[in-house]
């Protein structure tokens, strides 16, 4: 059985209807605007039009299996990248992971009443008086103005002031991300907003 353009009367391929455009004059097409020459003489007109109807019929329906597939693989495509072993969630959040652990192993290291010095930046370390508990509340791992990574961990101290009067108090640790090694270390110590929560 041969196709034929019904604007061109060129042949057509099957798969040129299927994908709905001519080869030779690239006009829309499908399967119920193209003429169909049977091989056969004997094949009556009401077939032959049963034939079109269903052929059309089926490739409208490839057509539909063939695009919410292709939709199925993009949503998939973009879930991995997002969501997956490599995606940007989940290492943003591992970020976020590494950045708090630092924070409380400094903490750790105060509580014990050592400096910590290790974690800071050229070991310019910032304390506090007596840290009895703390709760990390919020964590912000993106870039600075310079493109370098940084991380903003927002930890709930309860610690003393120089006097030995007991406070809580919301503070902001500012890290940023070593190139050599890839390491997270802290680079400053700020009183934090409630805002920041």
């Amino acid at each position: 059985m041969k196709y034929k353009c019904p604007y061109c009367n060129g042949e057509v391929k099957p798969d040129d209807i299927m994908f709905g455009s001519c080869p030779h004059c690239k006009k829309v097409i499908d399967g119920t605007t193209v003429k169909e020459e049977y091989e056969t003489n004997y094949a009556s007109s009401n077939n032959k039009e049963n034939f079109i109807k269903n052929k059309g019929g089926e490739i409208r329906n490839l057509k539909k299996v063939f695009a919410i597939t292709f939709l199925f693989i993009l949503l998939g495509v973009a879930f991995v990248k997002l969501n997956g072993k490599w995606g940007l969630i989940n290492k943003e959040s591992r970020e976020e992971e590494r950045a708090k652990k630092v924070v409380e192993k400094w903490l750790q290291a105060q509580k014990r009443g050592e400096s910590g010095t290790i974690y800071w930046w050229g070991g310019l370390a910032k304390s506090l008086y007596a840290v009895r508990e703390w709760e990390i509340v919020n964590c912000f791992v993106g870039k600075d103005i310079f493109g370098e990574d940084t991380a903003y961990v927002i930890v709930r101290i309860s610690s003393s002031t120089k006097g030995g009067f007991p406070i809580i108090k919301l503070w902001k640790v500012i890290l940023k991300k070593l190139k050599l090694n890839g390491e997270w270390i802290i680079e400053d110590l700020q009183e934090a907003e409630e805002s920041e929560e």
